[in-house]
């Protein structure tokens, strides 16, 4: 939670500098949403913590971890439609 709070804060700032320098730019922070990957598969595995490794493996028995191509899917469309406010957080399960 603290590295993505720090992602979406550094995302504000950039989108602050360069609307400063009126530089045409714009910033997304983009949730993808639990990823089922490698490192999913090693959390199933061997999560020391009982707490979390319920939540991933009931993320898992939900059938909710994302898959690569389903994220990026939704983020490029997300990116095409260029809708999206300025320094916005954009969660995978709200596009």
């Amino acid at each position: 939670a603290t590295g993505k709070a720090a992602r979406d804060m550094y995302m504000r700032a950039v989108a602050a500098d360069v609307q400063k320098c009126a530089m045409d730019v714009r910033t997304l922070s983009w949730a993808p949403g639990p990823m089922d990957t490698q490192m999913m598969k090693e959390i199933l595995n061997t999560c020391p913590d009982d707490e979390v490794l319920k939540q991933f493996q009931e993320m898992e028995k939900q059938d909710r971890l994302v898959k690569l191509v389903d994220s990026a899917e939704k983020l490029m469309k997300l990116l095409k439609e260029d809708s999206f406010q300025n320094a916005a957080h954009i969660d995978f399960f709200d596009v």
